[in-house]
């Protein structure tokens, strides 16, 4: 989407530095030749290192050389909040295909799909369709492709298939760079000694760093006064942010002159840092042949930070090694559980251990449970007179897994939170010592089942449920879409209300209108059987409030109250719509208001300022039991009176 490349993220105006050198290098070649180099390029580091400024000067370079070429721009954040929306109204297809015929896709914050399987799934098909056109992908996240945990082995795959490259935390000098080309694009003059002041604060976040910069530009012009060094000191302290000494923060002090002595030690030092350096080089360009492969380094990187070890060929050896090692017991579990490849252990040379284990459980038909989504936490629900006693019963489970509220099945139209009520009460239950829990989707433990029966294997899918102390489905309507479940599942229930293990499941349907068997469904009421309403006023105003709040440092009340109003059926749509707000807010550089949202969301424009001179009345009176009148005929701005125009009321 173009319109969402903000227009100041270019490769002019990004400062580059040795931590971001080869990041940028790799960005230039792919602007230049998409979908021929480095496809697809994964780029990665912390928060506010300009990961998304690279992102989108790729769009814009590709753009500057062929105006025609099709430039897409897409945050996981944002794909999370519309794509489901998109799926249960039917038009997945229709949202993912401008995705998909993309020939530059650029996708933002790939973390993000973390524990989240439908989405990396859509993600994963996306991808796949782009590269077999040999269109070009580029991705930014804030971590390394298999440092991303609950991440899809081919999704990992996918991303590390190309070049991964990392973006670094800025050096003081970079830092003394980026605070001075932002004054200058702002116009402002400060003393060169509040620069360094500023660029030594040691803000490794750059955005966060601009942000001091203009709040410093905004103090200045609020007083009239240019700022002096001492009121820049004082209004660090006053936001807790300690300066760095040293000349732009670098912390050093002048050196002595050296002696003779100190030259002969100077030396030395210089020998055996050549030493030291080759086989640093060594563990280095090891540590980027195995982290583009997928596997995580940790044992290399402890390595680096250690003195010279009496072998370090022999560790590389050893690392290696675990790695083929790695490689023979996934393609082992290709074989003996398909459903297996993808497992993080399969990516760690410290685990190999386990991921024997893994593969031996395997064979004796014991494969790892699913588990809840970290993301989803019963805390961070809001409680309101719709939600009360779904809550309320959530946690009575919490607090007595098995004996209280067994099963508890939450019923709700889609997008209302039942999802999150489900793994949110199964984090909580995995908290308790010794539990076992497995949660998932209606779906995928029918998947589960049927492979079961195909592979003549029941016995044991049965044996790996009937330990649990918690089995939580989401779904289960879905249900209706298979075959016939057979006896399997009731025995299945029953064998785990007798041992008192807790069953929590989530519909869209009531359950006495399910079209499942009966048994199954009887079984579901006998215990206690909750409702979620769509969002009420007041949780449609505290969500607001809390996703205006985690973006913008003042929320208006008036914009929340106005958000809240808009039509939306579950808190999923309502998501979605106020990150439509802020995301457009911030393309286009401005502060997100009433106005503007309505501007955005209705299309109405937003009122122009007032003019000085005598207010004039246009002559329309508009009757005020009427209904209004369609927006198109109203007269929200007079022109001057020879070009008026005047329409009919009807």
């Amino acid at each position: 989407m173009i319109s969402l490349l903000k227009p100041s993220c270019r490769f002019t105006t990004l400062v580059v530095a040795p931590t971001n050198q080869l990041a940028v290098t790799a960005a230039r070649a792919v602007a230049d030749t998409p979908g021929r180099i480095y496809n697809p390029l994964y780029i990665y580091g912390g928060p506010g290192l300009g990961k998304t400024h690279l992102l989108m000067a790729i769009g814009h370079a590709v753009l500057d050389i062929d105006p025609s070429c099709t430039v897409e721009y897409l945050s996981i954040e944002d794909f999370a909040s519309a794509w489901p929306t998109a799926r249960n109204a039917g038009e997945e297809e229709a949202y993912c295909r401008h995705y998909v015929e993309a020939e530059v896709l650029l996708l933002d914050d790939i973390h993000l799909l973390a524990y989240r399987r439908d989405l990396q799934l859509e993600i994963l098909r996306v991808l796949d369709s782009v590269l077999e056109r040999n269109h070009q992908v580029v991705m930014a996240s804030d971590r390394a492709p298999n440092r991303i945990d609950g991440l899809d082995e081919r999704l990992a795959r996918r991303c590390a298939a190309g070049l991964v490259t990392d973006v670094a935390t800025p050096a003081p000098e970079t830092r003394l760079e980026v605070v001075r080309r932002r004054v200058q694009e702002r116009g402002a003059v400060f003393h060169p000694d509040i620069l360094e002041l500023l660029a030594g604060v040691g803000q490794s976040d750059l955005r966060q760093l601009l942000a001091l910069v203009d709040s410093f530009q905004e103090v200045q012009r609020r007083t009239h006064l240019p700022l002096t060094v001492e009121a820049a000191r004082g209004l660090l302290n006053d936001m807790g942010l300690a300066e760095v000494t040293g000349p732009a923060g670098d912390g050093q002090s002048p050196r002595p002159h050296a002696d003779e002595f100190g030259t002969f030690l100077s030396d030395v030092t210089t020998t055996v840092a050549g030493q030291l350096e080759a086989w640093r080089s060594r563990v280095a360009e090891a540590i980027l042949r195995w982290e583009g492969e997928g596997f995580r380094t940790r044992r290399l990187e402890a390595l680096l930070q250690a003195d010279l070890p009496a072998d370090p060929n022999a560790i590389l050896e050893s690392f290696t090694a675990d790695v083929e090692r790695l490689r023979g017991l996934e393609s082992e579990a290709q074989t003996v559980s398909p459903d297996l490849v993808g497992s993080p252990l399969f990516r760690d040379p410290d685990q190999v251990a386990a991921a024997a284990a893994l593969v031996e459980h395997a064979r004796q038909g014991r494969h790892p449970l699913p588990t809840p989504s970290r993301m989803w936490r019963l805390e961070d629900l809001i409680e309101a007179p719709g939600n009360q006693d779904a809550l309320s019963s959530a946690w009575g489970v919490v607090d007595q897994p098995g004996t209280r509220h067994n099963p508890l099945a939450v019923v709700a139209p889609s997008g209302c939170g039942k999802t999150h009520v489900l793994h949110g009460i199964a984090n909580k239950l995995a908290e308790a010592p010794n539990a076992t829990i497995a949660c998932l989707t209606a779906s995928d433990f029918i998947a589960d089942l049927e492979a079961a029966r195909e592979a003549n294997r029941l016995s044991a899918w049965q044996s790996r449920y009937r330990g649990v102390t918690g089995l939580l489905i989401d779904d289960i309507h879905r249900w209706a879409d298979h075959p016939p479940l057979g006896a399997e599942l009731v025995e299945l229930l029953d064998a785990l209300l007798e041992a008192r293990a807790q069953l929590v499941v989530t519909s869209v349907v009531p359950l006495p209108q399910l079209a499942l068997d009966r048994g199954i469904v009887d079984r579901l009421q006998r215990g206690l059987v909750v409702a979620l309403a769509p969002p009420d006023r007041g949780i449609r105003s505290r969500v607001v409030e809390r996703l205006l709040a985690a973006k913008l440092s003042l929320v208006d009340p008036e914009l929340t109250s106005y958000l809240a109003n808009r039509p939306a059926e579950s808190v999923r749509s309502l998501q979605g719509l106020v990150h439509r707000l802020l995301n457009n807010a911030e393309v286009q550089g401005k502060t997100p208001t009433v106005a503007f949202a309505r501007e955005l969301l209705e299309g109405m424009p937003q009122a122009p300022p007032a003019r000085e001179q005598r207010t004039r009345l246009s002559g329309v009176v508009v009757p005020v039991a009427g209904g209004l009148r369609s927006r198109e005929k109203m007269v929200w701005h007079w022109p001057d009176a020879g070009d008026r125009v005047v329409e009919e009321w009807s």
